[in-house]
């Protein structure tokens, strides 16, 4: 049997909608809960006073009757003025004589005749079976009372009134709420399809779209966001093609001479006397092949989950001092003085001392590259607060100028200013030991040295 899938709620059925559908929804919801929230408030305290009000002119007009019929009163007969008659019937109003003696105890109860005898004046409302009246009656001298009624019925039809008054201010409101929902949601999703059509533009690689900035404050936002989106990318790709160029450059130049080296050798081209310098030669180069391949690789790993930093219990000098051996000899061989200048004798801590070394050998290598002959190479290592290490690396060459400093971890950028003005290499190097400085816990710094030349300071954690 196939399972019957459930209704969806209501809840889900709203989400469901576009945007454009809950926008208008929203504001007609809000606006109808406004007018009976309001109505709820205000309709009880309106009856309330028109009913206070209706009292009021009852208690008013019983006075003024009470008053004009003591005057002309005789000695048994009681008459109320025609004009006041007409009056209390244009309003609704019923007036009903007690003679001396006689109650009425529908309308009065005993407190109230009480208070008439000594004519205080009482005025309240009743139910009856014919519905809620008004009462207000007074005592006349000659020990009469004279009773006024008058029905609520005319405050409800006031109140009837203001309640349809309240709907249509209900009905024009709703009508207003969606044309302003209609005006608002095609405003807002009409900028959203815009920016959508635009992404998915950029996202196909059209790196010429450019959105217009346009009102609310927020679509303005978005659309600066995606022109910037658009601009970045546009000079991300560029600095990966540059990148790509460099490094296409600098895997030609060991692949040509392996190349080269090899068929001459398989040609007889070399002599016996010179085939094992040529082999020689031919592993530099591969050597060199390998290392580049080698940082590629760690630079792709790096913000992978399976870039793993492997901890020991190390001396950050004794390993300084066996990179130091290596480099001199090379340095030596190249024409270059290396020194080492470790500012204590021990400097014990926990960290991947492999991944220290990368770091120390590419500084270097990055060095000997730019150095010229007679130019000296500076490897110092000290301790610095917070638990960290500065492993430094100066030299005497060309140098950087203070924008070089700001884009000399990333790959390619020192490539591309100065391809074809000076020896340079890819920018894997570096821009492998900025991110490896970042994943040891520290940071990667670029600046002028004593020297003349460039100075990089990569500060470590000491404790991982």
């Amino acid at each position: 049997m196939s399972k019957i899938e459930p209704a969806p709620s209501l809840t889900d059925r709203f989400r469901s909608l576009p945007l454009a559908a809950r926008l208008m929804a929203a504001i007609v919801f809000s606006t109808v809960v406004g007018v009976f929230i309001a109505f709820g408030v205000s309709y009880p305290m309106i009856r309330d006073s028109l009913q206070h009000q209706a009292q009021a002119q009852l208690s008013e007009l019983a006075h003024a009757t009470v008053e004009s019929v003591d005057k002309g009163l005789g000695e048994h007969d009681v008459q109320v003025p025609t004009r006041l008659v007409n009056t209390l019937r244009a309003q609704n109003v019923s007036v009903q004589y007690l003679r001396p003696g006689e109650v009425n105890y529908a309308l009065l109860s005993p407190d109230d005749m009480l208070a008439l005898e000594v004519y205080q004046p009482v005025n309240k409302d009743i139910e009856t079976d014919s519905g809620e009246l008004l009462v207000a009656a007074r005592g006349l001298v000659n020990g009469g009372v004279l009773v006024f009624t008058k029905p609520t019925n005319t405050v409800n039809q006031f109140s009837n009134q203001i309640l349809l008054r309240i709907g249509l201010a209900l009905i024009v409101g709703v009508a207003i709420a969606l044309l302003v929902g209609i005006w608002l949601s095609r405003r807002l999703t009409s900028g959203l399809k815009q920016a959508a059509t635009a992404a998915h533009r950029i996202g196909q690689g059209d790196r010429d779209t450019v959105l217009d900035i346009v009102e609310p404050p927020e679509l303005a936002e978005l659309s600066g966001a995606l022109n910037s989106l658009q601009s970045d990318l546009a000079i991300s790709e560029g600095r990966q093609r540059e990148f790509l160029l460099s490094i296409s450059h600098e895997f030609r130049t060991p692949l040509t001479a392996v190349q080269g080296f090899s068929e001459a050798i398989s040609d007889g081209v070399v002599p016996p006397d010179d085939v094992g310098r040529t082999a020689e030669l031919i592993h530099e180069e591969s050597t060199r092949l390998n290392r580049l391949v080698s940082d590629l690789m760690d630079l792709a790993r790096l913000d992978a989950v399976e870039f793993q930093i492997k901890p020991t219990e190390i001396d950050f000098v004794e390993l300084a001092a066996a990179a130091n051996d290596v480099w001199v000899e090379r340095c030596q061989s190249n024409g270059v003085e290396f020194k080492f200048e470790p500012t204590t004798d021990l400097i014990p801590g926990r960290t991947d001392p492999m991944r220290i070394r990368q770091v120390i050998d590419n500084l270097c290598e990055n060095a000997l590259r730019t150095t010229p002959q007679g130019g000296e190479i500076v490897l110092a290592l000290r301790p610095v607060a917070q638990g960290q290490v500065a492993i430094e690396v100066r030299d005497s060459g060309p140098g950087l100028t203070e924008s070089d400093t700001q884009v000399a971890f990333e790959p390619g950028e020192l490539y591309a200013r100065y391809e074809g003005v000076r020896k340079s290499g890819t920018g894997v190097g570096l821009a492998l030991v900025g991110r490896l400085a970042a994943r040891l816990g520290g940071t990667a710094q670029a600046g002028t040295a004593p020297e003349g030349g460039a100075q990089f300071t990569i500060l470590v954690s000491r404790f991982m």
